[in-house]
């Protein structure tokens, strides 16, 4: 006997469910729905695969404003070089903190005298601390 449509549409949805596939209903702004439309002229793909196409060309792409890590490093990275790339970008940002403050305390010469006020200060200090009254 034949299967009427209804069945052969259960059964794909059941072998479609059964592969991780999840059906999703949303409504997408004009935008978006362009993006996909451009993608299905250009390629000729389906609907269904443009979307895909889109989210994970999305998920993969390099952002570098961010910090490079596991999820977001350059395509065609090995770890080794991810590794590097990190320890690289640690060293560079601790400099650059380093760099910001000196220029904002007016110098190294600046800021050893202050320390050195500072450290007179402390040692010359014979004051007790002021207890609060109870």
């Amino acid at each position: 006997m034949a299967l009427s449509n209804a069945d052969r549409q259960a059964l794909y949805q059941l072998r479609r469910v059964e592969q991780g596939y999840k059906r999703v209903s949303v409504y997408v702004s004009p935008e978006a729905l362009s993006s996909v439309s451009r993608v299905i002229a250009d390629t000729g793909m389906s609907q269904q695969d443009a979307i895909n196409h889109l989210l994970q060309r999305d998920n993969e792409m390099f952002n570098p404003a961010q910090p490079v890590s596991e999820t977001n490093r350059p395509p065609g990275v090995s770890p080794a070089e991810l590794a590097a790339l990190q320890t690289f970008q640690k060293e560079g940002l601790v400099s650059a903190q380093l760099a910001r403050e000196t220029l904002i305390n007016g110098g190294e010469q600046v800021i050893d005298k202050k320390a050195r006020v500072r450290a007179s200060f402390l040692h010359n200090n014979i004051h007790e601390p002021v207890k609060a009254k109870p």
